[in-house]
């Protein structure tokens, strides 16, 4: 496992490799930044041009700009717009995701297929501002958002207050996603993939990879390079005696088009080159472990997208992240009633993907969209691995995209390799994913 030492030097190289960097291409194709609807500029109060929240511009006039940096909010679709006075104004939106899941081996009996319908994501969004340069953002989501807890209540997603001042400089306050990796500032909604990369659930959350805390951030060239810096809850339990807060940063520089606002996307489906690197960490002292025995936890990433639009108007998306957890040996935490809690999150892991989007549209009756094929393989390597969990994954899928991240169908063939005390299995879903 690559020391501090590591870390430092790969985020001095990626300093270094910024120094030199032109930015002549600054400021092209900014109608595809990270939005729902990316081929609209429907983010009216979001942004005035330099990154800011709010704007005094109505509704109306906003919408005709395409140009407009859409990424300061999670959330930044076709949604209902409403202006309040001259400043202030609300934007409220929903995003669904459902599927059916087919499993091998996963019947009753344990020897047929199984078959089940899951509500993967249900999203309420609402953000605004309250000046120009004052905005918050509220979303929800389903308790079992993926499968993962039960019953189906609703659960505040993100909940924060934004101080955006200008390029170099935004505070953010509140529950939202921590610096990470682009897989976890993308969410579901913005992957090639239908399905969350596992691999990266070796970063601490309470509700998908959200986390309490603050963070400060800000760009250079509109989001050419991009810095961000945290401090949030992380592990709350008992070894945490002297209530240590776990660190956050990230660093991403773009090659090529700009990615502009504290979020990103894993695709723009053609409308921007992207060439970006990025690097993140994590870091919680007594974190895990015992009381007589806490141990501090460290997490990193480097994560790659290439994304470019070809000759023939197809568009070719390469996409890899490498990452690294370690708890110092631990794989368990002791919880404030005494129980050990395993972890097993200690390791390594990674993902490659290639997508192609066919440029021809294709008509299913009144619909028409353009298919992209995916190829995904995924592997966590974990020191103590435990009965069930997966190791290796591959993933073919085929996306039907009707309307970017805003409307698409997507069918996937799976094979899964869990660890020890589970055998393989293959999985067929057939998923839909729509947003307004």
């Amino acid at each position: 496992m690559l020391s501090k030492r590591w870390i430092i030097a790969i985020v001095t190289a990626a300093l270094g490799i910024y120094q030199t960097q032109s930015f002549a291409q600054v400021g092209q194709d900014r109608s595809g930044q990270n939005v729902i609807g990316h081929d609209q500029a429907v983010q009216a109060y979001l942004s005035d041009g330099s990154n800011q929240i709010g704007t005094t511009a109505i509704v109306s006039e906003v919408l005709a700009e395409e140009d407009e940096d859409k990424s300061s909010s999670f959330f930044t679709g076709n949604g209902i717009d409403i202006q309040i006075g001259n400043n202030a104004s609300v934007k409220v939106g929903a995003g669904l995701r459902t599927s059916l899941n087919l499993v091998e081996d996963d019947s009753p009996n344990g020897s047929q297929w199984s078959s089940d319908f899951n509500l993967d994501n249900l999203r309420l969004y609402l953000s605004g501002n309250v000046v120009d340069y004052l905005g918050f953002e509220f979303n929800t989501d389903i308790n079992n958002a993926n499968g993962f807890d039960d019953p189906d209540d609703i659960r505040v997603l993100d909940a924060v207050g934004k101080l955006e001042v200008n390029e170099l400089f935004n505070l953010w306050l509140g529950r939202f996603l921590p610096p990470s990796d682009r897989s976890n500032l993308s969410g579901p909604f913005y992957l090639n993939a239908y399905e969350f990369p596992y691999v990266q659930f070796g970063y601490p959350g309470i509700l998908q990879g959200r986390d309490d805390g603050a963070a400060i951030w800000g760009q250079v060239g509109e989001g050419a390079f991009k810095w961000q810096v945290g401090m949030f809850k992380g592990t709350d339990g008992f070894p945490n005696g002297d209530d240590h807060r776990m660190l956050t940063a990230r660093l991403t520089l773009n090659l090529l088009d700009p990615e502009p606002g504290y979020y990103n996307q894993s695709t723009y489906y053609g409308e921007k080159d992207i060439l970006a690197l990025g690097v993140a960490m994590m870091n919680q002292n007594d974190a895990t472990g015992t009381i007589a025995d806490p141990e501090d936890y460290l997490g990193w990433n480097i994560d790659v997208l290439f994304e470019k639009k070809l000759d023939s108007d197809g568009v070719l998306s390469l996409e890899s992240a490498y990452y690294d957890f370690d708890d110092n040996g631990a794989n368990n935490m002791e919880i404030a009633a005494g129980d050990l809690v395993d972890m097993n999150r200690q390791g390594e892991s990674f993902f490659i993907l290639a997508a192609y989007l066919f440029p021809d549209q294709v008509a299913m009756g009144n619909i028409e969209g353009q298919f992209q094929p995916y190829f995904r393989f995924m592997d966590f390597d974990r020191d103590f691995p435990a009965n069930g969990e997966t190791e290796e994954g591959l993933d073919f899928g085929l996306n039907y995209i009707i309307d970017g991240h805003n409307a698409q169908i997507s069918v996937v063939y799976g094979r899964r390799e869990p660890g020890p005390g589970a055998g393989n299995y293959d999985l067929v879903r057939i998923a839909a994913q729509l947003q307004f």
